[in-house]
């Protein structure tokens, strides 16, 4: 990328809002590419159901309940990083807003965990898969060692 066109590209990532830093060529906590910056819509990929919910969750701010059933249903759409997002947006507008902080922390946790969830199984089925292609080993060798004997006692039986 050249100078002009690093000079010309925003300077926060506009799906996570995290500021960018000289010579990156991408965002460190999303992945968007830097040249994708300006024409990136971060609305483009959200579910249907969350912008309702979000303004549902806008007029009733105070109420935590309102705030856990749309952290649920955020959930449920797999739409956890655009509920991060507006609760970031909402965050900058007003620094001061702790039920935005909060609730963006607890965003984060549930998308920690659940990465490490899914890690874990991956680890699992890559575990499973070499203990099955071990005994499938075993049984192999196993099987050529009774097919050799056998074998050897067929020969000698005709010698």
């Amino acid at each position: 990328m050249s100078s002009l066109e690093q000079s010309t590209q925003p300077e926060t990532c506009p799906r996570c809002g995290r500021a960018r830093h000289s010579g990156e060529d991408a965002c460190p906590r999303c992945g968007l590419l830097v040249v994708r910056w300006r024409t990136f819509r971060p609305d483009a990929d959200d579910p249907p159901g969350l912008q309702p919910l979000w303004e549902g969750l806008v007029a009733a701010w105070s109420d935590a309940a309102a705030h856990d059933r749309a952290l649920a249903v955020a959930s449920n759409l797999a739409a956890l990083p655009a509920l991060a997002r507006r609760y970031r947006a909402r965050l900058a507008a007003d620094a001061g807003d702790e039920m935005a902080r909060e609730r963006l922390q607890r965003v984060a946790v549930l998308v920690e965990t659940g990465a490490r969830a899914q890690a874990e199984e991956q680890v699992q089925r890559s575990s499973l898969f070499r203990v099955v292609y071990f005994a499938g080993y075993v049984v192999g060798v196993m099987g050529m060692a009774v097919a050799a004997y056998v074998l050897f006692i067929v020969l000698r039986q005709r010698h």
